[in-house]
């Protein structure tokens, strides 16, 4: 069951950290990052993700409604288990747009439409190497 944890900061200011365990957090395979920012209401610029009322909140949380690439990606394909085909997605995006996938996100003049679209490119050729199909 979601939950969360106390958790605390180095200051010793505490905090409450979610708790991924169930089987509703763990994403069937056909889920995409792209698809979840494909809608202009459901991107954001400026932090990794927000909620209904635009406050930052973690991109695991199940209050976030927006997300910017990056927070997608690890929304889509969270988990240990999926290091390296995160790792994968944002160093291919780097070296096919030449820049950071979450810098690309924020930048002036960029939409939904064409993060999406970039992401998508990048996030099924790096699934196809791993043999996952569409």
């Amino acid at each position: 069951m979601r939950g969360h944890d106390v958790r605390r900061h180095r200051k010793g200011q505490r905090f409450l950290a979610p708790i991924i365990q169930s089987e509703k957090d763990v994403r069937p395979m056909s889920e995409r990052a792209w698809k979840l920012i494909a809608d202009e209401n459901r991107w954001t610029q400026g932090s990794f993700a927000t909620n209904e009322f635009g406050f930052d909140v973690d991109e695991l949380d199940e209050h976030a409604t927006c997300w910017c690439a990056w927070g997608a990606v690890n929304r889509v394909h969270s988990g240990k288990e999926n290091i390296d085909l995160r790792r994968r997605i944002v160093m291919r995006y780097e070296a096919e747009y030449g820049l950071p996938l979450a810098t690309d996100n924020d930048s002036p003049g960029m939409t939904a439409a064409v993060m999406s679209e970039r992401l998508r490119l990048i996030e099924e050729q790096v699934l196809a190497e791993r043999g996952v199909q569409g």
